[in-house]
């Protein structure tokens, strides 16, 4: 079975609209500094593209890149709708704060040495787990 994109697709009622994206598939695209709408928000794993205007937005062109990078990947769109979305609550989008999520899996480099995020615990202050793997070149 081949591999398929899958995109979700979020709307309310109040004029909003984003593609949701994983914070590696925006660092894999080389995506980062592309976005700039200030309806752009972002979680702990997700960043929300601004899809308010369907041609020329971030979620557009992210599209596009997506399709140039990965051109014979299926993408399978999901689209969900609500009344007033969480969405609008989140933290506008950092590019600066994208590398500072714990992400499991994510690779950071920390004194000269390679870390993975092992894994994230979200009770009390919540700690992330790191293990070597390796020297940075």
């Amino acid at each position: 079975m081949s591999k398929m994109i899958k995109i979700s697709v979020y709307e309310d009622e109040q004029g909003g609209r984003w593609l949701r994206a994983s914070h590696d598939d925006i660092l894999r695209l080389g995506f980062e500094n592309q976005i700039s709408s200030p309806n752009t928000r972002m979680s702990p794993q997700w960043v929300y593209l601004d899809a308010t205007q369907l041609v020329e937005s971030e979620a557009a062109h992210f599209v596009t890149r997506l399709r140039k990078n990965e051109p014979d990947t299926p993408i399978d769109y999901t689209r969900h709708a609500s009344g007033v979305s969480t969405i609008w609550n989140m933290p506008r989008y950092s590019a600066a704060m994208l590398n500072f999520q714990p992400v499991k899996g994510r690779v950071v480099k920390l004194g000269g040495q390679l870390w993975q995020v092992d894994r994230v615990s979200t009770a009390g202050r919540g700690k992330v787990f790191l293990k070597s793997v390796g020297s940075a070149a």
